[in-house]
């Protein structure tokens, strides 16, 4: 432990913990055979990308959304709790490209958590620069929205305005294996964020006018609160190669 400052509480002086850039208890749950994907290498999860970053207080806040969300992710024994119970439940109906539409409260999913989780995870790429095997960084700014989302994640704020978060439970086997670190695209209209964790898709849109037809995929802002079911390989396939350009292999993992 060191002290210093917390940048999401903004104390000085504070006993930081050491703190994971993907949650711990995504490493064990993934399980030996795993591999975290990130623009500089790809690594074996074993591997836990940490520095010292957030005061106690600030961590068991992340740590409590993550105490939900864990649980719910593919886990080391192929159960993949939150596929579950979708699958167990009425969707609210398709999408044109096929993706089932549920709603979060129907289900019996407190998308909130959700919400907390995925922003805490882009903040922590964003806020500090991670260093993984020989110090190789990591890091993705979030911009003018990385105060805004500190804002939220530490009980200022609510929801940030003019942010859509799509929470997708991918029903490829290939993707629940998948841990991609936060990655920033953009397109002629907006920028956006994506992760995958074990199986969770979140794609973070940020820039999105009130009102906009993007808003009925936000789990928060949407009417009815909605998480999407569909298969994800293409995604994860884009992610890979498009990962796979720059990144370095590490030895552990052979080739």
């Amino acid at each position: 432990m060191k002290r210093g400052r917390c940048p999401l509480c903004s104390r000085d002086g504070m006993d930081l913990c050491n703190s994971h850039l993907i949650s711990e208890g995504i490493y064990w749950r993934a399980g030996e055979d795993r591999v975290v994907m990130t623009p500089q290498i790809f690594l074996s999860i074993s591997n836990q990308v940490q520095d010292y970053l957030l005061c106690r207080e600030c961590e068991a806040k992340f740590g409590a959304a993550e105490n939900y969300i864990l649980p719910l992710v593919r886990q080391h024994d192929a159960s993949f709790p939150l596929l579950e119970k979708l699958k167990a439940s009425e969707p609210l109906g398709p999408t044109a490209n096929g993706s089932l539409v549920y709603s979060g409260p129907a289900v019996g999913i407190d998308v909130d958590a959700f919400a907390y989780f995925a922003l805490s995870m882009f903040w922590r790429a964003s806020v500090h620069v991670w260093k993984t095997l020989n110090g190789q960084p990591i890091s993705m700014p979030l911009r003018s929205y990385e105060e805004p989302i500190r804002e939220y994640l530490n009980r200022e704020t609510g929801f940030p305005a003019s942010v859509v978060l799509k929470l997708t439970g991918c029903i490829d086997a290939g993707s629940h294996g998948m841990v991609f670190a936060p990655v920033e695209w953009t397109n002629d209209l907006y920028t956006g964020y994506d992760m995958t964790v074990l199986g969770l898709s979140f794609t973070m849109i940020v820039g999105v006018p009130q009102g906009a037809r993007d808003w009925d995929l936000c789990c928060i802002n949407s009417k009815d609160r909605v998480i999407f079911a569909e298969d994800c390989s293409t995604t994860s396939r884009e992610h890979y190669q498009d990962l796979r350009g720059g990144a370095r292999i590490a030895r552990s993992l052979g080739r």
